[in-house]
């Protein structure tokens, strides 16, 4: 009797304890039936109370680990639901059969798993099917969905999805609608599919849609709705991203190589059949004397990579938009330069002056430290190759220095004229030049004080007859007397 007693004894203990832990769990799970037996084409319902016993808020979420029963939350925005601190909430779930080809009843383990702690608490749901009169008449739609579609999409080649039904179940299903949804596509196609182990088990069909290429990078899904008649059977979820991509190319019919005399021009067009903007690098070849008469548009930058020296361009190209670079080589201007230099010479030697004048000083005296007396040279040349007359030189002197009128003069002045504000005037008479010919003249002056600085002594004037008869002057020099 003893064994006995210690033996209830144990098992109480056991109890107590299982209890104790129940009651400080994490959170506990109970359920309600509201429709546990079911027939073809329903569905059964169960309320799930989940008890929260943390001292902080959790949300839970319900799951089946299987693919025999479809499980899910009613609606199905309510899982998971948030149950707050040492409370209580609900959910309803609803279990459709999919993979169910005997009448009976089925335990549908259903996980329940908090989102905080990981804890997770499985419920063991009995539903029961029931048969009207001809098994097979309840058989459900117990169809395997396959779906493929690229994890990333490029907008240019469009949206392409394969959806493979396969028939786990023994009898001909038609009327089979798969609809697809997406922020792309919105399409439903029919099929049908012949029973299990037939060769009409099995169904592929294929989606196709067009994207705008300009679409930008963003992440989507499409939904895969599975229906019998008016019957959903089944529903999956793909994600897919439409990625970012670039290709610049040129437009052959918008770009040309143009060559002409002495000239060549490179207009290239390029354009970007992408969804972003690309930033390309353009080079065109070129060598350093052909840079030296290009011009391009827009600017270019001369860059020179392994020996070899391009053109280059760093250009954006908005998404499906052109940029257009040109290069314009002219040799041309080498010949302008050299007509113009010709023309330039031709023209300097048909209408420069034949005789000209130079003026400068050959010597300087000082006295106390300043200027005292200097010999000024004129230098008069007919530089032309024909004879010239009735030539006249004149210079002038200013107030500060005088003609030393008793020195010897290479040509004696033939007049010396004091003008009223003490400027003084000097003229020679040369009646004729010959062609080539080259006169020097000398004479001597002197300052009126001894001068200490610098000072100008102005220009000397030629005036002689051309020989279409008019009289034409021209200036030397002015020359700046330094001490």
């Amino acid at each position: 009797m003893k064994k006995v007693y210690l033996l209830c004894i144990v098992i109480l203990s056991l109890l107590i304890a299982v209890q104790l832990a129940s009651a400080i769990a994490p959170f506990r799970v109970s359920y309600d039936a509201i429709k546990e037996k079911i027939s073809w084409g329903e569905e059964a319902k169960f309320v799930l109370k989940i008890t929260n016993n943390q001292n902080f808020d959790d949300t839970f979420s319900i799951y089946y680990p299987d693919i025999l029963w479809s499980v899910s939350a009613v609606p199905r925005e309510s899982n998971p639901v948030n149950v707050k601190q040492n409370s209580t909430g609900e959910m309803i779930i609803s279990i459709t059969p999919l993979y169910i080809e005997q009448l009976g009843d089925y335990i549908v383990p259903v996980n329940i798993k908090s989102t905080a702690t990981n804890g997770m608490i499985q419920l063991n749901l009995k539903v029961s099917m029931q048969s009207p009169e001809d098994l097979a008449s309840f058989y459900l739609p117990s169809v395997k969905v396959f779906v493929e579609i690229p994890n990333e999409v490029n907008p240019a080649d469009g949206l392409s999805i394969k959806v493979k039904l396969q028939n786990r179940n023994y009898l001909n299903f038609t009327n089979i609608r798969v609809y697809l949804s997406s922020k792309f596509i919105n399409e439903e196609q029919n099929t049908s599919l012949g029973p299990l182990h037939s060769a009409g088990e099995e169904s592929i069909l294929t989606f196709k849609k067009e994207i705008d290429p300009k679409t930008e990078p963003l992440n989507d899904k499409v939904v895969i709705d599975i229906y019998k008649g008016d019957l959903k059977i089944g529903s999956i979820e793909k994600a897919y991203s439409i990625i970012a991509y670039s290709n610049v190319i040129m437009d052959e019919s918008k770009s040309y190589d143009k060559k002409g005399f002495m000239s060549y021009v490179r207009d290239y067009t390029y354009y970007n059949k992408g969804n972003v903007i690309s930033n390309k690098t353009i080079k065109i070849e070129s060598t350093f004397w052909q840079s030296i008469f290009t011009s391009t548009r827009p600017r270019a930058d001369r860059i020179k990579e392994n020996g070899i020296r391009y053109l280059a361009w760093n250009i954006k190209i908005a998404p499906y938009s052109e940029a257009r670079v040109r290069a314009s080589t002219n040799y041309k201007t080498i010949i302008y330069a050299v007509i113009i230099a010709i023309l330039w010479i031709i023209f300097y030697f048909k209408y420069r002056s034949p005789i000209v004048v130079k003026k400068s000083v050959a010597s300087i005296h000082t006295r106390d430290g300043g200027i005292s007396k200097l010999k000024i040279v004129l230098l008069v040349k007919n530089r032309s190759n024909v004879r010239h007359e009735e030539i006249s030189l004149s210079d002038r002197l200013p107030k500060i220095v005088e003609v030393v009128e008793d020195e010897t003069h290479s040509v004696y002045p033939s007049k010396i004229i004091e003008e009223e504000n003490k400027v003084t005037l000097i003229r020679w008479n040369i009646n004729e030049m010959e062609a080539l010919e080259e006169r020097i003249i000398t004479y001597v002056v002197r300052t009126r004080l001894s001068v200490l600085g610098d000072f100008e002594l102005p220009t000397a004037v030629v005036r002689f007859k051309t020989k279409k008869g008019f009289y034409k002057k021209v200036m030397s020099n002015s020359v700046m007397v330094r001490s």
